[in-house]
């Protein structure tokens, strides 16, 4: 995880397993609205309030999330 030098606010953080991804937090956004998830992962703990708004294309629970993640950002790769 990286954190902002002068709030200590986590602002993206990096997975070993994902070497080409970079998370980034969404409240380092000024507009966050702006953005909308496209996939999620460990869907099997999502809180029963949070619901779908479309947007997402891929979802994920936690058996296979490696494999399954690489397979989707290498359909990504060949948009």
């Amino acid at each position: 995880s990286h954190f902002c030098v002068n709030c200590g606010t986590r602002v993206f953080g990096e997975a070993e397993a994902f070497p080409e991804l970079v998370f980034i937090m969404i409240g380092a956004f000024e507009n966050s609205r702006l953005f909308k998830p496209r996939f999620e992962i460990y869907n099997n703990y999502r809180l029963d309030w949070l619901t779908n708004n479309g947007s997402i294309e891929e979802s994920f629970d936690e058996h296979a999330v490696e494999e399954r993640i690489s397979a989707m950002l290498e359909s990504l790769n060949h948009r």
